[in-house]
């Protein structure tokens, strides 16, 4: 995969790396058809994607069943009349639907914008207004969707939002009817909501896997994915990355992060940072190691290092402030 991208993958020293180190940028590139579906043709078996919670759920994809899975869900947003230039905003913590979901966004040529769950109803609203949002998918958790429909209820005629959608849980009794359940949150505090709630697993499992990709494709200057800020001097900002954003973070996984082929690689960053998106989405292109995602409700010593230590990884990325929690979980092996 690397060879398609870089002219020259080693070098002597850093002068060769500076003189000599250059990317080759295809017009038109997309990162889900032009790497995930092109290493689903060539090594439809190998293991894209490691999974597992702190409930105890487990689930192994590859890069054959995340082409599939992208591909549904491409074809659920077309019908809701998601398509290019949309925004959605995902809040979806480290569930792995996020990988197919994000993916399937590229392939329409929408704007994707992770977000962090702990979005209070004035965050949402702010964002729904500076950046259009036309979708929201999110955790199927109560006060998220609460949150959203609050938001939506604030905004009133100004809301451009027409599909809301939500990610069922492992965990989730089967017969949960969570749409149900978010209706009547919302008429308790008065934010009754136009537009409904999807179950996006389902109609994600009845979709069909084979996807035609819209008739205009998209562009290098397009917006792939826009985040906003912490907001730490003032309202959070929105920052645009375009499509081939992905091909600058060669460097990054090559380079900095040393991917192998066959490797194992864990990154702790919610996937509403920009670090899920540099340390784990672009990986692959470089030699093809794995995702490991671990999703925990929060960074402690006792989840945390057991998960760790559950499945042994290769990479492990995450900020200095977490390495005391580390120690204190008496994870040994960093």
């Amino acid at each position: 995969m690397l060879e398609r991208f870089l002219p020259k993958q080693d070098f002597e020293s850093y002068e060769d790396f500076a003189a000599n180190f250059s990317v080759t940028i295809p017009e038109g590139f997309n990162f889900a058809y032009d790497v995930i579906d092109v290493l689903a043709q060539e090594r439809p078996n190998k293991t894209a994607l490691v999974w597992c919670d702190e409930g105890g759920a487990e689930a192994q994809f590859t890069y054959a069943d995340i082409k599939s899975r992208s591909d549904q869900a491409a074809n659920v947003f077309a019908a809701a009349g998601i398509g290019k230039g949309d925004p959605v905003l995902l809040l979806l913590k480290r569930r792995h639907e996020y990988w197919p979901i994000l993916l399937a966004l590229h392939k329409l040529g929408a704007i994707a914008i992770p977000a962090t769950h702990l979005l209070t109803t004035k965050d949402i609203v702010y964002r729904c207004e500076a950046a259009d949002i036309a979708a929201v998918v999110c955790v199927d958790e109560e006060q998220v969707m609460l949150r959203v429909d609050e938001a939506e209820a604030k905004l009133g005629g100004k809301s451009l939002l027409r599909y809301k959608a939500f990610v069922r849980s492992a965990h989730a009794p089967a017969g949960l009817d969570i749409a149900a359940r978010a209706a009547a949150a919302s008429a308790k505090v008065a934010a009754a909501s136009p537009v409904p709630w999807a179950d996006f697993n389902a109609l994600r499992a009845a979709a069909s896997a084979s996807f035609t990709p819209p008739k205009t494709r998209t562009v290098n200057d397009d917006i792939m994915l826009l985040y906003f800020t912490s907001g730490t001097t003032g309202m959070p900002k929105m920052v645009r990355h375009n499509f081939a954003y992905p091909l600058g973070h060669i460097l990054t996984a090559k380079y900095w992060h040393s991917a192998q082929d066959g490797g194992l690689h864990l990154t702790v960053a919610d996937t509403g940072w920009a670090k899920a998106a540099w340390g784990e989405d672009i990986r692959p292109m470089a030699l093809r190691d794995r995702y490991l995602r671990v999703r925990l409700r929060q960074v402690c010593p006792r989840g945390d290092a057991q998960d760790n230590q559950q499945i042994p990884g290769h990479h492990l990325l995450r900020p200095p402030d977490d390495l005391p929690l580390l120690y204190k979980g008496r994870f040994d092996e960093v």
